[in-house]
């Protein structure tokens, strides 16, 4: 299926064989979320295509892309050490071990303290109350409607939708900011 560019190959026509995205020779880690896909190619720079109605391609347009473009429009992402997709919701983590997310922020899944959907990559704000961003992450995995982050001391920490209890943290809330798994 192909009715938003989501194959990334320049149409908008479905293919039964696997197709090569558009201008992607160095790719090293690919996410896949509903109707659109990113990749992170040598280098850290991040792209992404296809479906974009909820801002899930991160370049500030609201636009469907059939070609990979740049997730951060003016001010691309450079940096990443790794990618991560749901439905339509996309984050990076930064080098350093900052997270930015972008797209659909229905359940507060981009982590900035909101429920505004971001076309631009959002810093992820600090855990507990603490000031600033989160940093310090060294993996990142998203969920339906949800992220988790790993630390350095193994513990993780997670945001977003809770309806199913999956922020571990024995609650149903929903949680806009990063909370440390007990």
């Amino acid at each position: 299926y192909n009715a938003y560019g989501q194959l990334g190959n320049a149409t908008t026509t479905n293919n039964l064989s696997p197709v090569s995205v558009f201008g992607v020779t160095d790719g090293v880690e690919v996410a896949a979320g509903v109707d659109f896909s990113c990749v992170r190619r040598m280098g850290g720079s991040v792209q992404c295509w296809g479906r974009n109605h909820v801002n899930q391609l991160g370049d500030g347009a609201a636009a469907n892309r059939t070609v990979p473009g740049p997730v951060g429009g003016a001010s691309p992402i450079t940096d990443a050490t790794a990618i991560a997709a749901d439905g339509n919701t996309a984050c990076a983590l930064r080098a350093g071990g900052a997270v930015s997310c972008w797209g659909y922020n229905l359940y507060g899944q981009i982590g900035d303290g909101t429920t505004a959907n971001r076309a631009l990559p959002t810093s992820v704000r600090n855990y507990g109350g603490m000031a600033g961003n989160l940093s310090g992450i060294t993996q990142i995995a998203v969920g339906d409607s949800h992220v988790c982050g790993l630390r350095p001391d193994r513990t993780v920490v997670c945001w977003g939708r809770n309806t199913y209890g999956q922020l571990g943290d024995g609650t149903r809330t929903p949680r806009n900011v990063p909370g440390l798994v007990p």
